[in-house]
């Protein structure tokens, strides 16, 4: 069956069909986040890209690192899979 999945994954990738790709490991390259692993399909959404590059929202990092007072408690609410929360961890 295995097999058969993947000669009909190969055929509609040749076919230039979309194929949903495979999510997988990613460890972010730097940034707050550096290290963290994120179990994503990095090509689905630009903004994967940039969380495993390490360049996501780096405008709001950039703007808690300037304030005076840093805030003790955040909330990360409507979080897709929390990358802020586990960035500010």
């Amino acid at each position: 069956m295995a097999l058969l999945k993947r000669i009909y994954h190969k055929f509609l990738q040749l076919a230039g069909l979309n194929i949903i790709p495979k999510p997988r490991w990613h460890s972010i390259q730097s940034g707050p986040a550096k290290g963290i692993k994120l179990f994503i399909a990095a090509s689905q959404f630009h903004g994967w890209k940039q969380m495993i590059d390490g360049e996501f929202d780096h405008f709001w990092y950039e703007k808690l690192k300037s304030l005076e007072k840093r805030p003790r408690v955040l909330f990360d609410i409507g979080s897709h899979f929390g990358y802020h929360a586990l960035a500010l961890k």
